[in-house]
């Protein structure tokens, strides 16, 4: 290690990350349900050029392929879905569904638009923003995650699937070996996002990066390293506590590109029996804006929010005796959550909210983990 430091381990990396980070790696389980997220990606490189610092972002090449791979199924599942609704809707008499998703690409050609997207992404000073890190730069990486997934070492594991026992974890093992051998000495000068644990137990013996869980959490910690005003983040408090409520399916004045609790699966205490569907209606309150931070120079910003939501759960259930699906919808009011919120002020006058994360904080509820 260069400095005369210690190895960090991924046992002891902490959340403050020091003043000489030198890249940022993105691990696919960065954003919600393993997607690509490029709002977030550039909200990364907008918040690295707003704190005047020179910090690259790698992205492994085995994460572009599961990238690719996820929305390619996303695309395919929900056009051949919303063909099939077509002519259910069709023999119902009903019209203004007659123009039908056209997507027609392949994995390939998903990942090479990837690819150009990720390519496209710039620095204020017009350097390229992501440098993907290319397998034939280190072939072993490859090799060495096979051997992972196939003796189940470091990420190498086996998971259910239909029925049986399925050896994974040699794409993750490949990517974490690229990071490494990216970073050489310096790796203790690198900060990989990825909510998965196997990120933790492949650098757990050694050194390691800084691991922070996702990419809301790695700009929250590099706005904090060069911070703006006490007036500018004062104003950008008062914004939010005003603004979050306006949260709705329609858009509104508060753009919500990732309601992660949309997609969480959650286990109300009073029915154990199965697993429903959670969702999010609105915002109804905002209780308290806390942990704001601004950049350098005011144009990005991190906060956390204690919220109150009201929410929609749809209960399914197996009828053993009919053989059918029984299904019933229930909605609630003023679910406590923590509402993760990203802002850009792209012209320096008004603030664009986003919000990241919600995180269900209700004692009703015990949240199954999806967020991995």
């Amino acid at each position: 290690m260069s400095r005369g430091r210690e190895a960090t381990t991924a046992a002891d990396a902490t959340h403050k990350l020091p003043d000489d980070v030198i890249a940022i790696a993105i691990d696919t389980n960065a954003a919600a349900s393993g997607r690509i997220s490029f709002r977030q990606i550039e909200d990364l490189a907008a918040t690295i050029s707003a704190q005047e610092l020179q910090i690259e972002v790698w992205v492994p090449e085995p994460v572009l392929w599961e990238w690719a791979d996820h929305a390619y199924d996303l695309a395919v599942r929900t056009r051949d879905e919303f063909r099939s609704r077509q002519r259910e809707l069709e023999d119902a008499g009903i019209s203004g569904f007659d123009v039908a998703p056209s997507f027609e690409q392949s994995v390939d050609d998903v990942m090479e638009t990837l690819s150009d997207g990720l390519q496209d992404i710039y620095l204020d000073d017009d350097s390229p923003a992501i440098r993907i890190l290319e397998l034939s730069e280190h072939p072993d990486a490859a090799v060495l995650g096979l051997r992972d997934q196939v003796l189940r070492t470091g990420p190498g594991r086996t998971k259910p699937q239909s029925g049986a026992r399925v050896k994974t974890g040699a794409a993750d093992s490949a990517s974490f070996r690229l990071v490494a051998h990216a970073a050489g000495d310096q790796l203790h000068r690198v900060v990989l996002a990825s909510g998965d644990q196997d990120a933790r137990t492949h650098f757990r013996h050694g050194p390691s990066p800084i691991i922070l869980r996702d990419l809301w959490s790695v700009r929250n910690e590099l706005i904090k390293l060069r911070k703006g005003s006490d007036v500018a983040a004062e104003a950008l408090k008062e914004s939010v506590e005003s603004a979050l409520t306006y949260v709705d399916q329609d858009g509104g004045a508060l753009r919500a590109y990732a309601l992660s609790g949309e997609n969480l699966l959650f286990n109300p205490r009073r029915d154990l029996t199965h697993v429903p569907e959670f969702s999010v209606v609105r915002v109804s309150a905002v209780d308290s804006v806390d942990n704001v931070e601004i950049s350098l120079k005011e144009r990005s910003a991190t906060a956390t929010a204690k919220i109150r939501l009201d929410v929609a759960i749809e209960y399914v259930r197996w009828d053993y005796r009919s053989e059918t699906v029984d299904s019933d919808l229930e909605e609630e009011q003023d679910v406590e959550a923590i509402a993760y919120i990203s802002a850009d002020a792209p012209d320096l006058s008004d603030w664009d909210f986003t919000i990241d994360r919600i995180e269900i904080v209700d004692g009703r509820y015990d949240p199954v983990n999806r967020y991995v």
